[in-house]
């Protein structure tokens, strides 16, 4: 018997998580679209806010 603590091997753990984290980042990013887009829209429209305090 193994004194192992997962049936998983490390790999497959990693793996797994790597691609948890991209169907957490899709799925963010298809709930907060329309937002996204609006805040793209106004920057569009009327700049950056506070851009003209800018150092860069």
């Amino acid at each position: 018997m193994s004194d192992s603590k997962s049936s998983t091997s490390p790999p497959i753990e990693d793996k797994a998580a790597r691609v948890s984290k991209i169907e957490r980042e899709r799925l963010w990013l298809s709930e907060n679209a329309e937002a996204i887009a609006k805040v793209n829209a106004y920057v569009e429209r009327h700049g950056l806010p506070f851009a003209q305090y800018r150092q860069f």
